[in-house]
């Protein structure tokens, strides 16, 4: 039972990769139209919308949590390997099961500290932008998500 949940949440991984790719690669194209199109806008205006800058932002929030999200689920996460591979096989694959469980719990820690600071990020605004601030929080939650999910797939029977 448990092989076959874990066997669905990578296939889930592995199609959701897709849409994350794609979403952090239309943030970045975003960024970079609304920075060209400041840009070039305050050269002839001698102003500039200042909007850009907050929604550049908040883009570039998104973006590295798309980037972090895909990141996982490529199985293309930061690993300090050196001491790892110094050590007894046997010491190493306990390191290796610790450090799994603890990625785990982090991604636990870190979507319910989202879900409890939430409510206090909703009263916020931008100062030009009539949107919340929970916009930003929102990246953040899909990347613990996706930690969560990653990890529990590799965690031992």
């Amino acid at each position: 039972m448990l092989r076959q949940i874990k066997k669905i949440l990578r296939e889930f991984l592995n199609l959701s990769d897709k849409a994350i790719v794609r979403g952090g690669m239309l943030a970045g194209f975003v960024i970079m139209i609304l920075y060209i199109f400041n840009f070039i806008y305050r050269m002839v205006t001698r102003s500039s919308f200042y909007w850009i800058e907050e929604l550049g932002g908040v883009l570039l929030i998104w973006m590295t949590g798309f980037g972090a999200a895909s990141m996982y689920i490529n199985n293309k996460e930061a690993e300090v390997r050196t001491i790892v591979e110094m050590i007894n096989p046997k010491i190493s694959f306990l390191i290796d099961r610790i450090v799994i469980a603890l990625c785990f719990m982090f991604g636990l820690a870190l979507l319910y500290s989202c879900i409890v600071f939430l409510p206090y990020v909703a009263r916020w605004e931008f100062y030009t932008l009539p949107i919340s601030a929970t916009v930003t929080v929102f990246p953040i939650i899909i990347i613990s998500v996706i930690i969560i999910i990653y990890y529990f797939t590799r965690l031992p029977k």
